[in-house]
This record gives C-alpha cells, structure tokens and sequence, in this order.
C-alpha cells in the first residue's frame, strides 16, 4: 500500500512538473525529470518493466531537453539518464535500442571524463560495463530468435 501511495505522489509530481516545465522549464523540468527517475525504479522494483521504461523515455527526454538550455549543467544527468534507459530497454528485451542508449552515454562520459576523469571515470567505467552486459545478453538471446523463426 505505501508503494502505490508512493508512485502516485511521484506521478502527481510529475504531473505537475509538465503542467509548468513551459513555464519555467529550468525550474520545474529537473525536478519532473528526477521524480520520473524514481518513478521508475519503483515500477521496476513492482516488475512492471513498461511503465519502468515509459517513466525512464520521460526523463531521457526532459534531461535532452535541459542539456539544450546548458550542457554544462545538465549533461551529466543526460549521460545518467540514457544508462538508466539502456537498463530499461534491456530488461524488456530491446537490446538494439539498449545499444544505442548505452553507445550515447558512454560518449557523453568519455567527453565528461576526458575533462574531470576524477569526477567522471566512475560513470563512464559503469557505462562501459553495462555495454558489455548488453553484448552478452543480445548475443544469448539470438539462438532464442531463430529457435522462434
């Protein structure tokens, strides 16, 4: 009961961070885009892996949005974001979209990391493995395709 009490005060947040993102989008947009991030695990954690993925496309897409308004700012959460989505995609079973999610955070981590390798390494070393996972996983999924064909 506290889970569901919880996503639905996430999803009202939300909610309200799109109703006023136009408004005051550097305000209110990081704030939705966080909230998203959590809404996410917390769907996850509840196996519903959609609703993980939709809440995840929702923050990629607002942390995108904010990285246009600073990168500086805001392309540390882009590169984050686009982990988290490479995960989602995954668990799902996309692994080519996986791919290309991780492909784009590993080469805003390597430009983050090429500037301050002492605060970035750590993420761009966890996007590396994550690529890695995805090859793994794409690869043993292959028989199972043919085996359906």
């Amino acid at each position: 009961m506290l889970g569901i009490i919880a996503m639905l005060t996430v999803s009202v947040g939300v909610s309200l961070g799109f109703v006023y993102s136009p408004l005051g989008q550097a305000q209110f947009a990081p704030t939705a885009a966080k909230e998203l991030i959590q809404a996410s695990d917390q769907y996850r954690a509840a196996g519903d892996h959609q609703a993980a993925l939709v809440a995840s496309r929702r923050a990629t897409e607002m942390y995108r949005r904010l990285t246009r308004l600073s990168s500086a700012r805001y392309a540390p959460s882009l590169a984050g974001s686009l982990h988290l989505l490479s995960v989602r995609l995954g668990d799902v079973g996309d692994y080519a979209g996986a791919r290309a999610a991780i492909d784009e955070a590993i080469a805003i981590r390597r430009q983050l990391a090429k500037a301050s390798p002492v605060r970035y390494q750590a993420g761009l070393d966890q996007s590396l493995q994550q690529l890695a996972q995805i090859e793994v996983a794409s690869h043993q999924a292959e028989p199972m395709v043919s085996a359906a064909k």
